[in-house]
């Protein structure tokens, strides 16, 4: 059985002379997928004094100026509709943007770090299972916290493997594949817990390169994750029989061995 310090090892390996090449990958994914996230932050720190929250509180009372009131209405309406339309750009494009983020990570493990930043746009054509996983695994996962923390936290690290599972399956259903990953996953969560605690000492010195670090860590912790994903499928159910696109892999060139003339004529002789 192979543990974290295995992964890292093996992530290193296929990073070595792609180090540029994976920074530049994971951070255009990290923008895809996370750029909503600055925006709301910055937003809300916006919103937050106390002359907002003294007009809201005569905004519910029905003591604020008409005015003002219709303005406040308005500025919240345009920011509610802001926040919805980021909302949809992120889903719509950092649903197949994570398959293919996917793809290039297992690329880097199986292919001796064979990955191309094209993989990352490659999987636009399955749009609609990309978004409808992405969907089910935010909707699970927020049932299982209202009954408390931790139950959505251990959903989490079950759904974990369910995109690398429908970019290499695509004959199943997003749900099929998160039901896979439960499966695939169980016995398996505290393992890749331990896996990510143990690039904590890493993300301590990030904050000393006041993040910049971060660039490096994390092309490092997700291609580790993908040896893990590997790893753990080969002991669940084999060797994986994946369908991969042209290119992805070099093509094995089948040998045929011509008889000798002495095993020809032999195998004539039989024949006749």
């Amino acid at each position: 059985m192979k543990f974290a310090e295995d992964f890292r090892r093996e992530a290193r390996g296929a990073l070595e002379s792609n180090w540029g090449k994976a920074v530049g990958t994971g951070f255009v994914a990290g923008l895809l997928g996370a750029g909503i996230h600055g925006w709301s932050a910055s937003s809300g720190s916006n919103g937050g004094s106390t002359g907002s929250d003294v007009t809201l509180e005569q905004l519910v009372s029905g003591t604020a100026d008409p005015e003002q009131a219709a303005l406040i209405l308005a500025v919240l309406g345009g920011m509610a509709i802001i926040g919805i339309i980021i909302s949809l750009v992120h889903l719509i494009i950092g649903s197949p943007v994570t398959l293919g983020y996917c793809k290039f990570n297992l690329n880097l493990i199986d292919c001796n770090g064979k990955a191309k930043f094209s993989d990352l746009f490659s999987q636009f054509n399955r749009l609609g299972p990309a978004v409808a996983l992405q969907l089910l695994r935010a909707i699970y996962t927020a049932l299982w916290s209202l009954l408390f923390v931790i139950p959505g936290i251990i959903k989490g690290y079950s759904y974990s493997m369910a995109a690398y599972i429908l970019y290499e399956h695509p004959e199943l259903t997003p749900n099929e594949a998160i039901t896979k990953s439960r499966e695939l996953m169980d016995g398996n969560k505290w393992r890749l817990f331990c896996l990510r605690f143990s690039f904590i000492g890493w993300a301590f010195l990030c904050v000393f390169t006041c993040g910049i670090g971060v660039l490096w860590l994390a092309p490092y912790e997700e291609a580790a994750i993908a040896a893990f994903y590997r790893e753990i499928w080969r002991e669940k159910y084999g060797e994986p029989e994946v369908v991969r696109e042209a290119g992805d892999f070099p093509v094995k060139e089948e040998v045929i061995v011509e008889p000798s003339s002495y095993e020809a004529m032999v195998q004539e002789t039989d024949e006749n």
